[in-house]
Protein backbone atom coordinates (compact mmCIF):
# COMPACT_ATOMS: atom_id res chain seq x y z
CA UNK A 1 0.00 0.00 0.00
CA UNK A 2 2.85 2.15 0.09
CA UNK A 3 2.81 3.16 -3.31
CA UNK A 4 -0.96 4.37 -2.90
CA UNK A 5 0.85 7.17 -1.01
CA UNK A 6 1.32 8.66 -4.59
CA UNK A 7 -0.68 6.59 -7.31
CA UNK A 8 -4.80 6.83 -7.99
CA UNK A 9 -6.45 3.62 -6.91
CA UNK A 10 -9.93 2.43 -8.51
CA UNK A 11 -12.13 0.24 -5.87
CA UNK A 12 -14.39 -1.89 -8.35
CA UNK A 13 -17.76 -3.68 -7.15
CA UNK A 14 -17.18 -2.44 -3.60
CA UNK A 15 -20.36 -1.30 -1.72
CA UNK A 16 -19.47 2.13 -0.24
CA UNK A 17 -20.26 1.32 3.02
CA UNK A 18 -17.55 -1.96 2.88
CA UNK A 19 -15.74 -1.51 6.00
CA UNK A 20 -12.33 -3.70 3.88
CA UNK A 21 -13.16 -0.45 1.23
CA UNK A 22 -12.63 2.05 4.50
CA UNK A 23 -9.64 0.26 5.63
CA UNK A 24 -7.46 0.39 2.13
CA UNK A 25 -8.57 4.13 1.59
CA UNK A 26 -7.01 4.64 4.99
CA UNK A 27 -3.77 3.47 4.74
CA UNK A 28 -3.41 5.35 1.12
CA UNK A 29 -2.75 8.32 3.57
CA UNK A 30 -4.66 11.71 4.39
CA UNK A 31 -7.16 12.90 1.63
CA UNK A 32 -4.78 16.33 1.46
CA UNK A 33 -1.31 14.06 0.41
CA UNK A 34 -2.48 11.89 -1.93
CA UNK A 35 -4.16 12.01 -5.73
CA UNK A 36 -7.74 11.28 -6.47
CA UNK A 37 -8.94 7.65 -6.12
CA UNK A 38 -11.91 6.04 -7.94
CA UNK A 39 -15.06 3.90 -6.37
CA UNK A 40 -16.65 1.66 -9.25
CA UNK A 41 -19.98 0.58 -7.79
CA UNK A 42 -23.40 -0.53 -8.57
CA UNK A 43 -25.73 1.86 -6.68
CA UNK A 44 -24.16 5.36 -6.17
CA UNK A 45 -26.36 8.50 -5.22
CA UNK A 46 -25.52 12.11 -4.97
CA UNK A 47 -24.95 12.12 -1.15
CA UNK A 48 -22.77 9.51 -1.82
CA UNK A 49 -21.00 11.48 -4.47
CA UNK A 50 -20.67 14.45 -1.85
CA UNK A 51 -19.47 12.08 0.72
CA UNK A 52 -16.77 10.62 -0.85
CA UNK A 53 -15.91 13.64 -3.16
CA UNK A 54 -15.30 15.63 0.00
CA UNK A 55 -12.17 12.59 0.76
CA UNK A 56 -10.93 13.11 -3.19
CA UNK A 57 -12.69 10.02 -4.33
CA UNK A 58 -14.90 10.35 -7.21
CA UNK A 59 -17.65 7.79 -7.07
CA UNK A 60 -19.28 6.16 -10.19
CA UNK A 61 -22.25 4.33 -11.09
CA UNK A 62 -21.53 0.81 -12.89
CA UNK A 63 -20.30 -2.94 -12.14
CA UNK A 64 -17.03 -4.80 -12.67
CA UNK A 65 -18.43 -6.19 -15.60
CA UNK A 66 -19.37 -2.75 -17.01
CA UNK A 67 -15.28 -1.72 -15.61
CA UNK A 68 -13.78 -4.57 -17.46
CA UNK A 69 -15.89 -3.79 -20.70
CA UNK A 70 -15.09 -0.31 -20.74
CA UNK A 71 -11.21 -0.90 -19.55
CA UNK A 72 -11.29 -3.99 -22.61
CA UNK A 73 -13.01 -1.63 -25.06
CA UNK A 74 -9.53 0.65 -24.63
CA UNK A 75 -6.96 -2.28 -25.38
CA UNK A 76 -5.95 -3.02 -22.21
CA UNK A 77 -6.19 -6.26 -19.86
CA UNK A 78 -7.69 -5.52 -16.51
CA UNK A 79 -5.81 -8.62 -15.53
CA UNK A 80 -2.36 -8.00 -17.29
CA UNK A 81 0.27 -8.96 -14.95
CA UNK A 82 -1.74 -10.90 -12.04
CA UNK A 83 -0.54 -14.20 -10.91
CA UNK A 84 -1.09 -15.96 -8.19
CA UNK A 85 1.36 -16.62 -5.45
CA UNK A 86 1.26 -19.98 -3.28
CA UNK A 87 4.32 -18.93 -1.51
CA UNK A 88 4.21 -18.78 2.50
CA UNK A 89 5.60 -15.58 3.61
CA UNK A 90 9.20 -15.97 5.78
CA UNK A 91 8.50 -14.72 9.00
CA UNK A 92 11.01 -15.09 11.86
CA UNK A 93 8.31 -16.26 14.20
CA UNK A 94 8.15 -19.65 11.87
CA UNK A 95 11.33 -20.76 13.91
CA UNK A 96 9.44 -21.82 16.70
CA UNK A 97 6.46 -23.50 14.64
CA UNK A 98 6.08 -27.28 15.88
CA UNK A 99 5.85 -28.17 12.23
CA UNK A 100 8.06 -26.53 10.63
CA UNK A 101 5.85 -26.18 7.46
CA UNK A 102 2.95 -24.89 9.15
CA UNK A 103 1.04 -22.10 7.38
CA UNK A 104 -0.52 -19.15 8.96
CA UNK A 105 -3.85 -17.98 8.00
CA UNK A 106 -4.21 -14.49 6.64
CA UNK A 107 -4.97 -13.82 10.32
CA UNK A 108 -2.64 -14.48 11.63
CA UNK A 109 -0.14 -13.51 9.18
CA UNK A 110 -1.94 -9.98 9.87
CA UNK A 111 -1.69 -10.04 13.17
CA UNK A 112 2.33 -10.70 13.31
CA UNK A 113 2.32 -7.53 10.99
CA UNK A 114 0.48 -5.52 13.29
CA UNK A 115 2.55 -6.44 16.43
CA UNK A 116 6.23 -6.67 17.62
CA UNK A 117 7.54 -9.87 17.39
CA UNK A 118 10.63 -9.05 20.37
CA UNK A 119 12.11 -12.45 20.09
CA UNK A 120 13.42 -10.65 16.71
CA UNK A 121 14.21 -7.65 17.55
CA UNK A 122 17.89 -6.75 16.78
CA UNK A 123 19.90 -4.01 15.63
CA UNK A 124 18.31 -0.83 15.99
CA UNK A 125 19.01 2.99 15.93
CA UNK A 126 20.96 4.46 18.14
CA UNK A 127 18.84 7.04 20.53
CA UNK A 128 21.42 9.87 22.21
CA UNK A 129 21.57 8.92 26.11
CA UNK A 130 20.79 12.67 27.20
CA UNK A 131 17.42 12.33 24.98
CA UNK A 132 16.58 9.24 26.86
CA UNK A 133 17.15 11.22 30.33
CA UNK A 134 15.53 13.86 29.08
CA UNK A 135 12.16 11.47 28.56
CA UNK A 136 12.55 10.27 24.71
CA UNK A 137 11.89 7.00 24.41
CA UNK A 138 11.62 5.87 20.88
CA UNK A 139 10.92 1.99 20.52
CA UNK A 140 13.62 -0.35 21.28
CA UNK A 141 16.72 1.82 21.15
CA UNK A 142 17.39 2.68 24.96
CA UNK A 143 16.55 -0.95 25.82
CA UNK A 144 18.70 -2.29 23.39
CA UNK A 145 21.79 -0.01 24.76
CA UNK A 146 20.84 -0.63 28.20
CA UNK A 147 19.74 3.22 29.09
CA UNK A 148 17.67 2.00 31.36
CA UNK A 149 17.91 1.75 35.17
CA UNK A 150 17.50 -1.91 36.53
CA UNK A 151 13.91 -2.31 38.45
CA UNK A 152 13.27 -4.53 41.25
CA UNK A 153 10.05 -4.48 40.13
CA UNK A 154 10.45 -5.98 36.64
CA UNK A 155 12.94 -8.92 38.71
CA UNK A 156 10.02 -9.66 40.84
CA UNK A 157 7.64 -10.14 37.54
CA UNK A 158 9.94 -12.23 35.36
CA UNK A 159 10.86 -14.71 38.93
CA UNK A 160 6.83 -14.75 39.29
CA UNK A 161 5.55 -14.68 35.53
CA UNK A 162 8.14 -15.45 33.31
CA UNK A 163 10.30 -17.89 34.71
CA UNK A 164 7.94 -20.73 35.87
CA UNK A 165 8.80 -24.00 34.55
CA UNK A 166 5.64 -26.35 32.83
CA UNK A 167 4.72 -28.19 35.95
CA UNK A 168 3.84 -24.66 37.19
CA UNK A 169 1.68 -23.37 34.27
CA UNK A 170 -0.86 -20.98 36.19
CA UNK A 171 -3.58 -20.75 33.20
CA UNK A 172 -4.51 -17.79 31.56
CA UNK A 173 -2.62 -14.45 33.38
CA UNK A 174 -3.59 -10.96 33.38
CA UNK A 175 -1.19 -8.47 34.93
CA UNK A 176 -1.33 -5.14 35.44
CA UNK A 177 1.59 -2.51 36.61
CA UNK A 178 0.09 1.19 37.34
CA UNK A 179 2.30 3.63 38.04
CA UNK A 180 2.26 7.88 37.51
CA UNK A 181 2.92 9.88 34.44
CA UNK A 182 6.59 9.69 33.79
CA UNK A 183 7.54 6.74 36.40
CA UNK A 184 9.32 4.96 33.86
CA UNK A 185 6.45 2.50 33.24
CA UNK A 186 6.69 1.96 29.32
CA UNK A 187 10.44 1.70 29.68
CA UNK A 188 9.67 -0.87 32.16
CA UNK A 189 7.39 -2.61 30.00
CA UNK A 190 9.74 -2.83 27.18
CA UNK A 191 12.25 -4.25 29.67
CA UNK A 192 9.97 -7.05 30.83
CA UNK A 193 9.58 -7.77 27.06
CA UNK A 194 12.92 -7.79 25.85
CA UNK A 195 14.25 -9.93 28.89
CA UNK A 196 11.18 -12.22 28.58
CA UNK A 197 12.22 -12.47 24.71
CA UNK A 198 16.03 -12.73 24.51
CA UNK A 199 17.35 -14.07 27.63
CA UNK A 200 14.64 -16.18 28.26
CA UNK A 201 13.41 -17.48 24.66
CA UNK A 202 9.34 -16.70 25.77
CA UNK A 203 7.41 -15.91 23.11
CA UNK A 204 6.97 -12.36 22.96
CA UNK A 205 4.15 -10.10 21.21
CA UNK A 206 4.16 -5.83 21.89
CA UNK A 207 1.31 -4.35 20.95
CA UNK A 208 1.92 -0.89 19.52
CA UNK A 209 -0.33 2.07 20.06
CA UNK A 210 -2.11 1.65 16.42
CA UNK A 211 -1.93 -2.49 16.45
CA UNK A 212 -5.14 -4.27 16.21
CA UNK A 213 -5.03 -7.78 17.93
CA UNK A 214 -7.69 -10.48 17.82
CA UNK A 215 -8.18 -13.58 19.68
CA UNK A 216 -8.29 -15.57 16.31
CA UNK A 217 -4.51 -14.76 15.35
CA UNK A 218 -3.13 -15.29 18.87
CA UNK A 219 -4.80 -18.73 19.54
CA UNK A 220 -3.39 -19.46 16.05
CA UNK A 221 -0.01 -18.53 16.91
CA UNK A 222 -0.55 -20.66 20.57
CA UNK A 223 -1.51 -23.89 18.07
CA UNK A 224 1.14 -23.00 15.76
CA UNK A 225 4.09 -22.93 18.65
CA UNK A 226 2.60 -24.81 21.59
CA UNK A 227 3.97 -22.44 24.32
CA UNK A 228 3.11 -19.86 25.99
CA UNK A 229 2.82 -16.56 24.72
CA UNK A 230 3.54 -13.36 26.46
CA UNK A 231 1.23 -10.30 25.28
CA UNK A 232 2.53 -6.91 26.37
CA UNK A 233 -0.08 -3.80 26.19
CA UNK A 234 0.92 -0.24 26.98
CA UNK A 235 -1.64 2.36 27.60
CA UNK A 236 -4.32 -0.64 28.76
CA UNK A 237 -7.11 1.50 29.42
CA UNK A 238 -7.40 2.19 25.64
CA UNK A 239 -7.93 -1.20 25.13
CA UNK A 240 -10.63 -2.19 27.69
CA UNK A 241 -13.09 -4.06 25.12
CA UNK A 242 -10.51 -5.21 22.55
CA UNK A 243 -8.84 -7.06 26.07
CA UNK A 244 -12.92 -8.60 26.47
CA UNK A 245 -12.85 -10.02 23.48
CA UNK A 246 -9.55 -11.19 23.32
CA UNK A 247 -10.09 -13.43 26.74
CA UNK A 248 -14.02 -14.04 26.00
CA UNK A 249 -12.75 -15.37 22.58
CA UNK A 250 -9.83 -17.82 23.32
CA UNK A 251 -10.94 -21.40 23.68
CA UNK A 252 -8.50 -23.92 25.82
CA UNK A 253 -5.74 -22.26 24.29
CA UNK A 254 -6.50 -18.91 26.67
CA UNK A 255 -4.59 -20.92 29.56
CA UNK A 256 -1.63 -20.68 27.69
CA UNK A 257 -1.26 -16.71 27.46
CA UNK A 258 0.02 -14.36 30.17
CA UNK A 259 -0.97 -10.55 29.44
CA UNK A 260 1.52 -7.94 30.86
CA UNK A 261 -0.04 -4.29 31.05
CA UNK A 262 1.07 -0.82 31.92
CA UNK A 263 -1.22 2.21 32.72
CA UNK A 264 -0.80 5.44 34.22
CA UNK A 265 -3.17 4.99 37.62
CA UNK A 266 -5.58 7.64 36.72
CA UNK A 267 -6.20 6.34 33.53
CA UNK A 268 -6.86 2.73 34.56
CA UNK A 269 -9.57 4.31 37.38
CA UNK A 270 -11.46 5.93 34.86
CA UNK A 271 -11.37 3.94 31.96
CA UNK A 272 -10.04 0.67 33.06
CA UNK A 273 -11.79 -0.35 35.67
CA UNK A 274 -14.57 -1.92 34.20
CA UNK A 275 -11.60 -5.11 33.20
CA UNK A 276 -10.44 -4.64 36.67
CA UNK A 277 -11.91 -8.37 37.39
CA UNK A 278 -10.22 -9.95 34.84
CA UNK A 279 -6.91 -9.05 36.77
CA UNK A 280 -4.98 -11.94 38.17
CA UNK A 281 -1.86 -9.87 39.73
CA UNK A 282 -1.66 -6.08 39.85
CA UNK A 283 1.69 -4.13 40.90
CA UNK A 284 2.35 -0.44 41.01
CA UNK A 285 6.04 1.16 39.82
CA UNK A 286 6.98 3.26 42.80
CA UNK A 287 9.68 5.47 43.51
CA UNK A 288 13.64 4.40 42.89
CA UNK A 289 14.94 2.37 46.00
CA UNK A 290 18.21 3.49 46.57
CA UNK A 291 20.07 0.55 45.04
CA UNK A 292 18.28 2.08 41.69
CA UNK A 293 19.24 5.90 42.59
CA UNK A 294 22.61 4.27 42.83
CA UNK A 295 22.43 2.64 39.00
CA UNK A 296 20.82 5.30 38.05
CA UNK A 297 23.25 7.93 39.19
CA UNK A 298 26.62 5.20 37.63
CA UNK A 299 24.36 5.73 34.16
CA UNK A 300 24.02 9.13 34.00
CA UNK A 301 27.74 9.60 35.02
CA UNK A 302 28.76 6.84 32.21
CA UNK A 303 26.76 8.63 29.44
CA UNK A 304 28.01 12.08 30.78
CA UNK A 305 24.50 13.09 31.35
CA UNK A 306 24.55 14.44 35.02
CA UNK A 307 24.06 18.04 34.24
CA UNK A 308 24.49 20.24 37.22
CA UNK A 309 25.25 17.38 39.53
CA UNK A 310 28.47 16.73 37.50
CA UNK A 311 30.29 19.00 40.31
CA UNK A 312 28.73 17.31 43.36
CA UNK A 313 29.75 14.53 45.29
CA UNK A 314 28.49 11.27 44.99
CA UNK A 315 26.96 11.74 48.34
CA UNK A 316 25.50 15.06 46.74
CA UNK A 317 24.72 13.37 44.16
CA UNK A 318 22.61 10.89 45.95
CA UNK A 319 20.79 13.23 48.44
CA UNK A 320 19.83 15.25 45.30
CA UNK A 321 17.48 12.06 43.40
CA UNK A 322 16.54 11.12 47.03
CA UNK A 323 14.87 14.31 48.07
CA UNK A 324 12.29 13.96 45.16
CA UNK A 325 11.45 10.71 46.58
CA UNK A 326 8.19 10.19 45.46
CA UNK A 327 7.69 12.39 42.63
CA UNK A 328 8.05 11.01 38.78
CA UNK A 329 11.40 9.41 37.83
CA UNK A 330 11.01 12.15 34.58
CA UNK A 331 10.74 15.13 36.69
CA UNK A 332 13.45 13.68 39.61
CA UNK A 333 15.78 13.55 36.38
CA UNK A 334 15.36 17.01 35.01
CA UNK A 335 15.28 18.66 38.68
CA UNK A 336 18.25 17.11 40.08
CA UNK A 337 20.56 17.40 36.81
CA UNK A 338 18.81 20.74 35.61
CA UNK A 339 18.92 22.29 38.98
CA UNK A 340 15.28 24.20 38.35
CA UNK A 341 11.85 23.25 38.96
CA UNK A 342 10.91 20.70 36.47
CA UNK A 343 7.87 23.31 35.37
CA UNK A 344 9.98 25.90 34.90
CA UNK A 345 12.35 24.00 32.62
CA UNK A 346 9.88 22.96 30.17
CA UNK A 347 8.48 26.72 30.12
CA UNK A 348 11.50 27.89 29.62
CA UNK A 349 12.37 25.53 26.52
CA UNK A 350 9.32 26.85 25.29
CA UNK A 351 9.60 29.97 25.37
CA UNK A 352 12.88 30.18 23.96
CA UNK A 353 11.77 28.19 20.55
CA UNK A 354 11.96 30.63 17.14
CA UNK A 355 10.26 31.52 14.92
CA UNK A 356 7.26 31.68 16.00
CA UNK A 357 5.89 29.18 14.19
CA UNK A 358 7.75 26.76 15.42
CA UNK A 359 6.45 27.24 18.72
CA UNK A 360 3.30 27.09 17.33
CA UNK A 361 3.47 24.04 15.81
CA UNK A 362 4.93 22.68 19.01
CA UNK A 363 2.21 23.89 21.47
CA UNK A 364 -0.43 22.11 19.02
CA UNK A 365 1.85 18.61 18.80
CA UNK A 366 1.70 19.03 23.08
CA UNK A 367 -2.27 19.80 22.96
CA UNK A 368 -3.12 16.57 21.48
CA UNK A 369 0.37 14.36 22.47
CA UNK A 370 -0.73 15.26 26.12
CA UNK A 371 -3.41 12.72 25.63
CA UNK A 372 -0.75 9.84 24.75
CA UNK A 373 -1.44 9.97 21.01
CA UNK A 374 1.05 10.31 17.93
CA UNK A 375 -0.34 13.56 16.14
CA UNK A 376 -0.44 13.04 12.26
CA UNK A 377 1.33 15.55 9.41
CA UNK A 378 -1.68 15.64 8.40
CA UNK A 379 -3.53 17.51 11.18
CA UNK A 380 0.23 19.76 10.99
CA UNK A 381 -0.31 20.88 7.41
CA UNK A 382 -4.11 21.64 7.40
CA UNK A 383 -3.79 23.64 11.00
CA UNK A 384 -0.61 25.54 10.03
CA UNK A 385 -0.49 25.02 6.11
CA UNK A 386 2.94 23.27 6.93
CA UNK A 387 3.34 20.06 4.21
CA UNK A 388 5.71 17.61 6.04
CA UNK A 389 8.86 18.05 3.51
CA UNK A 390 8.48 22.26 4.60
CA UNK A 391 8.95 21.01 8.14
CA UNK A 392 11.81 19.35 7.89
CA UNK A 393 13.22 21.95 6.14
CA UNK A 394 12.49 24.74 7.88
CA UNK A 395 11.76 23.47 11.45
CA UNK A 396 13.64 20.31 11.89
CA UNK A 397 16.57 22.29 13.75
CA UNK A 398 14.35 24.91 16.12
CA UNK A 399 12.62 21.34 17.26
CA UNK A 400 15.28 18.82 17.17
CA UNK A 401 15.18 17.48 20.36
CA UNK A 402 12.28 18.96 21.01
CA UNK A 403 9.87 17.58 18.84
CA UNK A 404 10.48 13.41 17.73
CA UNK A 405 9.20 12.36 14.26
CA UNK A 406 8.93 9.02 12.75
CA UNK A 407 7.02 7.34 10.02
CA UNK A 408 3.92 5.12 11.68
CA UNK A 409 3.70 2.23 9.03
CA UNK A 410 -0.03 1.33 10.44
CA UNK A 411 -1.41 5.04 10.30
CA UNK A 412 0.61 5.27 6.89
CA UNK A 413 1.85 8.59 7.95
CA UNK A 414 4.32 10.87 9.70
CA UNK A 415 3.38 11.87 13.33
CA UNK A 416 4.82 14.08 15.34
CA UNK A 417 5.51 13.14 19.46
CA UNK A 418 6.79 16.14 22.22
CA UNK A 419 9.34 13.96 24.25
CA UNK A 420 7.09 12.66 26.67
CA UNK A 421 3.01 13.09 27.46
CA UNK A 422 3.61 14.94 30.96
CA UNK A 423 5.80 17.27 29.14
CA UNK A 424 3.26 18.29 26.62
CA UNK A 425 0.70 18.22 29.77
CA UNK A 426 2.72 20.75 31.29
CA UNK A 427 3.18 22.92 28.16
CA UNK A 428 -0.30 22.71 27.79
CA UNK A 429 -0.94 24.02 31.28
CA UNK A 430 1.49 27.27 31.66
CA UNK A 431 1.44 28.03 27.88
CA UNK A 432 -2.87 27.91 27.87
CA UNK A 433 -3.51 28.93 31.18
CA UNK A 434 -5.63 31.75 30.16
CA UNK A 435 -8.98 30.30 29.31
CA UNK A 436 -9.92 31.83 26.10
CA UNK A 437 -6.35 31.02 24.06
CA UNK A 438 -7.11 27.69 25.95
CA UNK A 439 -10.40 27.44 24.52
CA UNK A 440 -9.83 29.21 20.80
CA UNK A 441 -6.46 26.21 20.68
CA UNK A 442 -9.05 23.18 21.67
CA UNK A 443 -11.43 24.30 19.28
CA UNK A 444 -8.85 24.30 16.04
CA UNK A 445 -7.63 21.19 17.22
CA UNK A 446 -10.63 19.27 17.98
CA UNK A 447 -11.82 20.48 14.15
CA UNK A 448 -8.84 18.98 12.51
CA UNK A 449 -9.26 15.33 13.99
CA UNK A 450 -9.86 12.78 11.78
CA UNK A 451 -12.08 9.99 13.76
CA UNK A 452 -11.72 7.39 11.12
CA UNK A 453 -7.68 7.35 12.21
CA UNK A 454 -7.40 5.13 15.36
CA UNK A 455 -5.35 8.06 17.30
CA UNK A 456 -7.42 10.81 16.45
CA UNK A 457 -10.19 9.14 17.56
CA UNK A 458 -8.64 8.38 20.75
CA UNK A 459 -7.79 12.34 21.31
CA UNK A 460 -11.62 12.85 20.61
CA UNK A 461 -12.96 10.59 22.97
CA UNK A 462 -10.53 12.34 25.92
CA UNK A 463 -10.71 15.56 24.75
CA UNK A 464 -14.78 15.81 25.13
CA UNK A 465 -14.78 13.59 28.28
CA UNK A 466 -16.89 15.86 30.66
CA UNK A 467 -14.51 15.29 33.88
CA UNK A 468 -11.81 17.45 31.93
CA UNK A 469 -13.86 19.74 30.11
CA UNK A 470 -15.30 20.97 33.73
CA UNK A 471 -11.99 20.98 35.43
CA UNK A 472 -10.11 22.87 32.46
CA UNK A 473 -13.34 25.44 31.56
CA UNK A 474 -14.57 28.10 33.61
CA UNK A 475 -17.94 28.52 31.94
CA UNK A 476 -20.82 26.50 30.41
CA UNK A 477 -21.11 28.38 27.67
CA UNK A 478 -17.28 27.21 26.44
CA UNK A 479 -17.87 23.66 26.94
CA UNK A 480 -21.03 23.83 25.28
CA UNK A 481 -19.12 25.00 22.12
CA UNK A 482 -16.82 22.42 22.42
CA UNK A 483 -19.09 19.41 22.34
CA UNK A 484 -21.29 21.52 19.20
CA UNK A 485 -18.34 21.88 17.41
CA UNK A 486 -17.52 18.08 18.48
CA UNK A 487 -21.01 17.10 17.35
CA UNK A 488 -20.49 18.95 14.04
CA UNK A 489 -17.41 17.09 13.36
CA UNK A 490 -18.40 13.69 14.06
CA UNK A 491 -21.42 14.59 11.51
CA UNK A 492 -19.09 15.62 8.62
CA UNK A 493 -17.53 12.57 8.97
Amino acid sequence: MGRGLDRTLIFVGHSLQDQDLRAVILEAGDAEMRPRHYVISPSVDAVQERFWGAKRITALAGTFDDFVTAITAKGVSPFQGLAASTEVPSIPISAKFVKKNAKPSRDCLALLEAVTYVNAVTKTEPVSPKDFYRGYNPGWSAIEQKLDVPRYLTDTILAGHVLRGEADDPGLEVILIKAHAGAGKSVMLRRLAWDSAHDYDRLCLYVPPNAAINAGGIQEIIELCKERVFLFVDDAADRVRELQNIIGGLGPEKKHLTIIMAERINEWNVSGIQCSHLLTDEYELEYLSQKEIDGLLALLEQHRALGTLERATLEERKAALKERAGRQLLVALHEATLGKPFADIIQDEYSKITPETAQQIYLTICVLHRLAVPVRAGIISRMHGIAFEEFTKRFFHPLEHIVHTKYDEVLRDFTYEARHPHIAEIVFERILSNPEHRFEKYILCLKQLNIDFGPDRKAFRMMIRARSLIEMFPNHEMIAAIYSTALDSEQAR
